[in-house]
């Protein structure tokens, strides 16, 4: 939709959150801890990536390309990591394995709702380009003229 770090981190949260299900389907299942597993790592990428992101920029006092990637991949393997070490140490109950999901349910609500209808919050919803939020922070589909 538009540069915003929720964009960035939405690229990191799908294709993490794809695989999950896919892994699930293919066998997961069978494992109590997998989607308290899957859960926690989903909730680290945001996280970190914020987190990472901000600290690097606190330090280089601007946006750095390469670090910019590096993180991406960083976190990417520290939430897999992430999930691996739950899955193999979590002995899940069922109320564990249930507040687990309802924690996912909000997390999959919370990427819809705010790409929808962004918090006017200055540092991860805003377009760094556009100074605006959300789909309208797009160049192409926030602007107000049409084409001719």
């Amino acid at each position: 939709m538009n540069e915003s770090y929720w964009e960035h981190i939405k690229i990191a949260v799908w294709p993490t959150m794809l695989l999950q299900v896919i892994l699930f389907v293919a066998g997961g299942y069978q494992y109590p801890a997998f989607i308290p597993a899957a859960t926690i790592a989903l909730y680290s990428l945001p996280i970190s990536m914020v987190g990472l992101v901000f600290l690097y920029k606190m330090i280089t006092k601007r946006n750095v390309l390469w670090l910019d990637i590096g993180v991406f991949f960083v976190i990417i393997a520290l939430a897999q990591t992430l999930f691996v070490l739950v899955l193999e140490q979590l002995a899940a109950t069922s109320a564990t394995i249930v507040l687990a999901a309802l924690f996912l349910a909000g997390l999959i609500a919370a990427f819809f709702r705010f790409t929808l209808r962004p918090p006017q919050e200055p540092d991860v919803f805003i377009d760094p380009i556009t100074q605006k939020y959300g789909i309208r922070a797009h160049p192409d589909i926030g602007s107000d003229s049409s084409p001719s």
